[in-house]
């Protein structure tokens, strides 16, 4: 998947795919979503998974997920080109993670994993 398709996919898609990245397991015979690390269903409908591409807080838990090394990839796809910018402080990359949209958020959670 390239950064491309990643910017095409819509909320639901996107929402599945930061899902499974996440470690949610969705289970076709009994058409649930397994959160990770619980043992028990915890969503039946992909509405009911945090929806990331719209809030805020589930991408910022989401964050915490990532190792030190992905939050660092993390990190440098959300400055985009700002370190590029020799007039630019590394100010303005750390205003973009700020000031990014959840839906930002999600498509370089995603991107980061495609990075490795």
């Amino acid at each position: 998947m390239t950064e491309t398709e990643v910017k095409k996919l819509t909320d639901e898609e996107l929402r599945i795919k930061v899902a499974e990245l996440r470690g949610w397991k969705f289970y076709s015979s009994h058409s649930y979503w397994m959160e990770p690390g619980t043992g028990y269903q915890i969503a039946r409908t992909v509405n009911e998974l945090p929806n990331y591409p719209q809030d805020l807080n589930a991408m910022h838990s989401a964050e915490f997920f990532l190792s030190d090394g992905q939050f660092a990839v993390y990190m440098s796809i959300m400055r985009g080109n700002a370190d590029e910018l020799k007039f630019m402080s590394q100010h303005v990359g750390q205003m973009r993670l700020t000031k990014a949209t959840a839906r930002e958020k999600a498509e370089a959670f995603v991107l980061t994993f495609l990075r490795e």
